[in-house]
């Protein structure tokens, strides 16, 4: 039996207008609003509550953890506040504070004792020993794609790639482009200015649609929009229901009708594209930026689809098709089952909250506080 973690949390610590974590939803019911894109991918939770967390008195509990998520500092003076008067009492009580960061930001945080849950992080920063990669949620593809495309697709000859997202024009990658950067990053890097990165998310989507489409050996179905969640995302935060229907159908879709999805970080360095084509039972192609996976102690990601750094692009066919050929039939069939089990487990809402207590159980020598190790195959 999993033991659970203890925590000591407060209602009281939170301030009004701000919604509490989705782990708080079954024992405090879901904020209005909630603060979360697509609220029903928590039913499930809400409705066993976080199996891997044991709420308990301050005197009793071993760890501290903030109710509501980071990014709610940057907007509400009183939740920056809040947060740092209990990462302070925290720290007098010897208690490490829990911290939940649904955010795009990538940068260190500095909160002493504090560790973060984070879904945009980026491997080799300072932070890196006291955080650990948590997935991005959004509804269960199985439950908003079409039912008739549910279950493993069998094994062809030419693996078959999806992709349905955000990403730059055709031809915004050309060559004279890509020498005005290296010439604007070698100015920028002699004048001491601040690095320049290789390339923007959506141009390194661009390359990476590119190399593959111009690649004979390997079937593809893009779906390339000109904005964000298809345009159902608003100026103020919120979605038009309607069309965020429509563009959830059409992407989960894709990804149930393809192979292999392509899984690129968008603003933040992590993709929601890698853990919704888990949880559809698919194969995601990782393109590598240095970003963190959940449970990097405990699952060997590598097993799961192809991983290719971002800086070997033209790597990227090669790697899909010597993956796809070293599955064979049944091993490909297999491994879809798989992915979907993992995602159950350890990466649906409910199954992240039950396994919680493994980031506090040494496991190939790391745990809260230290520095990542090499992980171990999933049981």
């Amino acid at each position: 039996m999993r033991t659970a973690v203890s925590v000591a949390c407060e209602r009281a610590w939170v301030p009004a207008g701000v919604p509490w974590i989705p782990a708080l939803f079954h024992a405090w019911g879901i904020p209005q609003p909630s603060g979360v894109p697509e609220v029903e991918c928590y039913s499930r939770l809400m409705a066993s509550g976080p199996k891997g967390m044991e709420f308990r008195s301050w005197e009793d509990a071993a760890f501290a953890l903030l109710p509501f998520d980071w990014s709610h500092t940057h907007r509400s003076a009183s939740a920056a506040r809040i947060a740092l008067e209990i990462a302070e009492r925290a720290r007098e009580s010897r208690k490490p504070l829990l911290v939940f960061y649904w955010s795009d930001d990538e940068r260190p945080i500095s909160v002493p004792g504090a560790i973060f849950f984070r879904t945009s992080m980026r491997k080799g920063r300072d932070y890196w020993h006291r955080a650990f990669a948590m997935p991005g949620w959004l509804q269960d593809p199985l439950e908003v794609g079409p039912p008739e495309m549910i279950g493993p697709r069998p094994w062809e000859s030419r693996p078959r790639i999806g992709f349905c997202g955000l990403t730059s024009p055709a031809g915004s990658h050309d060559v004279r482009l890509r020498r005005l950067r290296r010439t604007v990053k070698g100015i920028a890097h002699l004048l001491g200015l601040a690095r320049i990165p290789d390339l923007t998310p959506t141009l390194l989507r661009r390359a990476a649609l590119d190399v593959l489409t111009g690649d004979q050996r390997v079937d593809t179905d893009f779906v390339e929009r000109d904005q964000f969640f298809g345009g159902a995302a608003l100026p103020d935060g919120t979605y038009d229901r309607e069309k965020h229907a429509t563009v959830r159908r059409d992407y989960s879709a894709n990804i149930l009708g393809t192979d292999y999805t392509l899984c690129i970080r968008g603003a933040g360095n992590f993709s929601h594209r890698y853990f919704d084509t888990l949880a559809a039972g698919r194969i995601p192609i990782l393109v590598d930026t240095n970003g963190g996976l959940p449970f990097d102690f405990v699952i060997d990601w590598s097993s799961c689809g192809p991983i290719v750094p971002a800086s070997s692009l033209r790597a990227l066919p090669g790697a899909v098709l010597e993956f796809h050929s070293r599955l064979g039939a049944r091993g490909f069939v297999e491994r879809q089952r798989e992915n979907r089990r993992l995602y159950e487990k350890y990466l649906s809402p409910e199954g992240f909250f039950s396994r919680f207590p493994l980031h506090f159980k040494p496991r190939n020598g790391r745990t809260a506080g230290d520095s990542p190790s090499q992980p171990a195959p999933a049981r």
